[in-house]
């Protein structure tokens, strides 16, 4: 897929998945008190889904909430800003090896 290539470029491994037969909501719960490193893993990898997807060319920046926002009234309404907000939703992208998504 168009992803796949993206996806691949990061490789993290935090170690073993302990709590593999926990559902994700119940590791969410769990995290304040276990730590749950595969979740750790599966949350930055989201994120740079998130950041994927909604920066290909000829779409739309990412913006403050994002085109999943399920609220009717969002915060910020879900605009796109002309300002620091809109350089920092793109900081990660250097890091996670994902400067160029063309």
């Amino acid at each position: 897929s168009f992803f796949r290539k993206y996806m691949d470029r990061v490789d993290l491994s935090l170690g073993k998945d302990q709590y593999a037969g926990v559902p994700t909501d119940k590791r969410v719960e769990n995290f304040a008190r276990v730590m749950d490193n595969f979740l750790v893993e599966t949350y930055f990898q989201f994120g740079r889904y998130l950041l994927i997807c909604s920066s290909q060319p000829g779409g739309q920046p990412a913006n403050l909430q994002g085109i999943w926002n399920d609220k009717l009234f969002p915060s910020w309404d879900s605009k796109y800003t002309c300002n620091i907000n809109l350089e920092m939703n793109y900081w990660p992208s250097e890091v996670t090896n994902l400067s160029r998504t063309e």
